[in-house]
């Protein structure tokens, strides 16, 4: 799991230094720089996967290419993670700068240090034996320019016993970073019954905008363990929030998969269209960490964290304390298999006022633009007497204190027109 991050030079996020959590609440009015975050979050572990070009197209995050994501369109700069997977405190485990040669992307530096393993492209190529192509000798950036991480480049050794010795440690850190995913949730689109042709209904999958979850929900139901948690997990929590909820179904095929409410407002079972938003995003997020199937890696699990765009959308103001109860108990209880981390973005009053005084300043992170040229500051409360002061003065209301400005990252206020 990713206990702190620097970002440099990644869309509006110029520099930024952000300790993490299992549970981030990311608050700041629109285009501020909240999704551009998650974003990056998503590039950094990607590119653990995947090379920066290659056959099938250049390396892209939401269809934005890194010409078109790093900042200010100046590729002149160098894009910079440095990620922090255990003390946040020391030095990073691992950092990269990527930048351009001949308009071409490249890793520019590397530094790894992980499980024994201590690297550093400016001291150096690193040289390891394998049993078939004999000794491969990496530099950074080599030539050509080398267009993929080590981590990325190591997995392809992954069965070569020769090798392993010294690439374990980049096998190693792939796994540990893990995945990042974002989601952005349609209703329409998560209830609709037909699968997109481009997921495969032997191997359902969720994509970022809610398509494929009924599929891959009643895929999961099929199973003991599904059967299980949809009992004795997502049910419960979905009937705490809207008790006239009784249990969930599903009608149809393949070609076209309908989830059903058992309800106590109806004799016969309601169609999840005919349904609240509300109960339809609750079951997503209730069911989230077990359809992230596929995670269990060759060296355990892989953790995985979730960007959630505004969990609050399609819940009414007094069921908000649900919402941030079931964040809560999703980082905590996530299955074995899949650890999760969860960063949501959110400029919701109602969401705010349920943060309790005492995980405020481990969850609370402010995002701010600070203007042309300057970029996206974000910001945690400043200490625990600051913290008390707002607390206590707004009447134990942390989504009143950020409204009010006290809190800081709230969009400026029109001035109103003379004579109005």
């Amino acid at each position: 799991m990713i206990t702190r991050i620097r970002i440099q030079n990644f869309g509006s996020l110029v520099d930024v230094d952000v300790p993490l959590g299992p549970l981030i609440l990311l608050v700041g009015p629109n285009a501020s720089g909240k999704t551009m975050f998650i974003r990056a979050l998503r590039a950094l572990t990607k590119l653990m996967r995947a090379a920066l070009r290659g056959p099938k197209g250049e390396f892209n995050i939401d269809h934005a290419t890194l010409g078109e994501l790093v900042s200010f369109g100046d590729l002149s700069r160098e894009v910079r993670f440095s990620v922090w997977l255990e003390d946040p405190q020391g030095d990073p485990a691992y950092e990269l700068a990527l930048a351009t040669r001949d308009d071409l992307w490249h890793v520019a530096e590397e530094r790894l240090r992980f499980a024994g393993l201590v690297y550093d492209s400016r001291e150096g190529p690193v040289e390891f034996a394998t049993e078939r192509r004999g000794t491969i000798r990496w530099e950074t950036p080599g030539q050509p320019p080398r267009a993929g991480t080590l981590p990325y480049l190591a997995y392809a050794f992954r069965r070569d016993r020769h090798a392993l010795g010294t690439i374990q440690p980049l096998l190693d850190f792939q796994r540990q970073l893990g995945l990042s995913r974002a989601f952005r949730i349609g209703t329409p689109t998560l209830i609709s019954p037909r699968l997109p042709e481009w997921i495969s209904p032997d191997r359902p999958y969720v994509d970022e905008t809610g398509a494929g979850f009924i599929h891959t929900l009643a895929r999961f139901a099929l199973t003991s363990l599904g059967r299980e948690v949809l009992e004795e997990r997502i049910t419960p929590w979905l009937r705490a929030l809207f008790p006239h909820v009784k249990s969930l179904g599903f009608r149809g095929g393949p070609s076209a998969l309908y989830l059903e409410y058992t309800t106590d407002r109806y004799q016969r079972a309601l169609p999840a269209q005919l349904e609240s938003d509300g109960v339809n995003l609750a079951l997503f997020f209730s069911s989230l960490p077990y359809l992230l199937g596929g995670l269990e890696g060759e060296g355990g699990p892989v953790p995985v964290c979730v960007g959630l765009e505004e969990p609050e959308a399609g819940t009414h103001p007094f069921f908000q304390r649900g919402r941030l109860e079931l964040l809560r108990q999703l980082v905590k209880t996530s299955p074995a298999h899949a650890p999760l981390q969860i960063v949501a973005t959110t400029h919701s009053i109602d969401l705010l006022r349920w943060v309790e005084k005492e995980e405020a300043l481990s969850i609370l992170r402010f995002v701010e633009h600070l203007g042309p040229g300057e970029g996206t500051r974000i910001h945690r409360l400043a200490n625990e007497e600051d913290l008390v002061r707002v607390y206590e003065q707004y009447d134990r209301n942390l989504g009143l204190a950020w409204y009010s400005g006290a809190l800081g990252a709230v969009p400026p206020r029109p001035e109103p027109d003379e004579g109005s």
